[in-house]
């Protein structure tokens, strides 16, 4: 049995409010938002929804800043 690796990118939109807390929302997944009090914490919280909306408890999720990324 051979295992498959596949490679899916999602556009994650972070915003932070007036008071402080962070929202997310992912683009290819129009029903889901996040919001949380630190951005560890919205990050955390960004990985469960994508893992939940694969249907993948295991899946491997890599967070990456693409304004970081490109500099």
């Amino acid at each position: 049995m051979k295992t498959m690796k596949t490679h899916k990118d999602f556009t994650i939109v972070v915003k932070q409010s007036k008071d402080g807390m962070y929202a997310a929302s992912i683009e290819e997944i129009p029903e889901c938002r996040v919001v949380a009090k630190t951005m560890e914490e919205l990050q955390e919280l960004v990985k469960i929804a994508i893992k939940r909306h694969l249907g993948d408890k295991n899946a491997r999720i890599k967070l990456e800043d693409k304004k970081t990324a490109s500099q």
